[in-house]
């Protein structure tokens, strides 16, 4: 007998920015505007499909044209 897979979908895994950094004052809930780029290299190594952004303030890279677009290739980018 063989066995037929269908409708085989890969899970698709993220995680909230902040999370893999050190919590800011005693602030786990608050954007990681020191080492963002750090946590998106990191998230690569533990294969993360997305990113939930969290915005505490328009301090945030991602209202920064020139950020976004560095923030955008680094995500692309293979490990």
């Amino acid at each position: 007998m063989k066995l037929i897979k269908k409708n085989s979908k890969k899970i698709k895994y993220s995680f909230v920015m902040g999370r893999l950094s050190q919590k800011i004052g005693d602030k786990y809930q608050h954007f990681p505007i020191d080492n963002f780029q750090d946590e998106i290299i990191s998230a690569k190594k533990f294969n993360f499909d997305g990113v939930e952004w969290i915005i505490s303030d328009y301090s945030n890279p991602i209202f920064n044209n020139i950020y976004l677009k560095d923030i955008v290739k680094k995500m692309k980018k293979k490990k």
